[in-house]
């Protein structure tokens, strides 16, 4: 479930430039959640949503909650409510198709994870 966690330096980054926010928005946006957090505990009316995904040979997923996931981490906050969601059941013969989109997405994610290390 860790993967794709969210720091102050990449929370709120959207791909899709209709969505952008200024770096410093995202920055207050994140300091502000983790202030919430460590002096309130974490917030049961907000759930982190796990996609249970084991029908179609891929992980399962954290769907919504990334931020308030990797604040809960960062400060050791124990308890985190979540819920549960089932991705669709596809027929089978498409089974192969989506592990092999599953394994190209998790190839360029990688690859772009490298990059921004760089």
């Amino acid at each position: 479930m860790e993967r794709n966690l969210r720091t102050a330096e990449n929370a709120y980054k959207f791909s899709n430039s209709k969505h952008k926010i200024s770096k410093e928005l995202r920055y207050s946006m994140y300091e502000k959640l983790v202030k919430s957090m460590t002096e309130n505990g974490y917030d049961d009316k907000f759930p982190l949503d796990i996609m249970l995904c084991r029908n179609m040979g891929v992980k399962d997923t954290l769907n919504q909650g990334h931020h308030r996931m990797s604040v809960a981490i960062e400060n050791g906050i124990e308890r985190v409510a979540i819920e549960f969601c089932a991705a669709g059941q596809s027929p089978k013969f498409l089974h192969p198709l989506f592990r092999w989109i599953a394994k190209m997405n998790m190839w360029v994610k990688h690859l772009i994870s490298g990059l921004g290390a760089k």
